[in-house]
């Protein structure tokens, strides 16, 4: 339990800023502080890089749309979050970071022939690669359904390989067959 007593003089000018924030709440009985759901909902997003909005309820809306009224949080109107987006940035390009994987600049440009298609580091590659298309496809998904209200887990159907009709076709063809009598085989 840590109070206002714990700290000097300077730091509780800090942390009465924080209180005035509503960043900490102080009890009155004991003089211990706490974090708010302000603070918790900042930390969630240092933690994270962002918060999805689309899984939150409203007062969790309303607690974010006043962190950014406060301007201590921002909106962010891409597909990609700012981390998204660096890290593909790290994968695909050279540019940006110095060590970074640049799958896309490795291969795009076919500066060599490749000698060996089958070897460890292509295979690595390309399983990143895969992994990186499926993860973009997976964020699209998730924006276009939060944007239709369609293509949920709940709206999934998994469709037959056939269905009835092509069962019953399959039925008359073979009785047709048997009846015109061609059924006889080739010589």
């Amino acid at each position: 339990m840590v109070t206002f007593d714990d700290y000097d003089a300077v730091k509780a000018e800090m942390l009465q800023q924080l209180v005035d924030r509503q960043l900490v709440s102080a009890c009155e009985e004991t003089g211990a502080l706490s974090p708010t759901p302000r603070s918790i909902c900042l930390k969630a997003v240092w933690d994270n890089g962002a918060i999805a909005l689309g899984g939150c309820g409203d007062g969790d809306l309303a607690l974010i749309d006043g962190l950014v009224s406060d301007e201590m949080l921002s909106y962010c109107g891409k597909l990609f979050t700012p981390d998204e987006a660096a890290y593909l940035d790290y994968m695909f390009n050279d540019a940006s970071f110095p060590n970074s994987q640049g799958l896309r600049n490795r291969y795009d440009h076919a500066h060599s022939p490749i000698a060996d298609p089958d070897a460890a580091n292509i295979r690595s590659d390309y399983y990143r690669m895969l992994t990186l298309l499926v993860a973009i496809t997976l964020k699209i998904n998730d924006e276009l359904s939060a944007a239709t209200g369609r293509g949920h887990i709940e709206n999934f159907v998994d469709w037959p390989y056939y269905d009835k009709s092509v069962f019953e076709l399959a039925k008359k063809l073979i009785e047709k067959r048997r009846d015109t009598g061609c059924d006889a085989e080739p010589e």
